[in-house]
């Protein structure tokens, strides 16, 4: 797979999980609905044969709750309190995913520049050389003209 397709799907992935960040339900639905997008980006990335460290990462990010709901056995803090922390947690894990994935294609986009640059230094090269000789053949020509 070329790297333009691999950058297409790595946008199309940003984009698909961008829409998770709007998702809010109770907590048990939020960390289903996390874990979900997490498999959506690992056979995304698997597609597009990622690196293992960058799968790795991605399954690295935990929908669990952010913090201890209880402090010395008695509930700290009020409910409305909680489910925002819960909410919050939620979307700082699908914003770690959604900057991973822009890791990613930021990576691909600079191997495909040094690739092209590569190729363009490659042409250069063989444009001098094919310059050299069609000089050589010229000044030859122009020493059988002259004898």
């Amino acid at each position: 797979m070329d790297y333009a397709k691999q950058i297409n799907i790595l946008d199309n992935a940003i984009t698909q999980v961008s829409a998770y960040l709007s998702y809010t339900s109770s907590q048990s639905d939020m960390s289903k609905t996390g874990e979900e997008a997490k498999r959506t980006v690992i056979a995304i990335l698997n597609k597009i044969s990622a690196s293992q460290s960058t799968i790795n990462a991605i399954q690295r990010v935990s929908f669990g709750a952010s913090q201890q709901d209880f402090f010395f056995g008695r509930n700290y803090n009020t409910a409305d309190v909680r489910d925002e922390s819960r909410c919050n947690a939620y979307r700082q894990s699908i914003n770690a995913i959604i900057n991973i994935l822009k890791q990613e294609r930021e990576r691909l986009v600079k191997e495909q520049a040094d690739k092209e640059q590569t190729r363009s230094k490659q042409m250069a090269k063989w444009t001098l050389i094919f310059s050299a000789i069609a000089a050589i053949c010229a000044i030859i020509s122009v020493i059988l003209a002259i004898f």
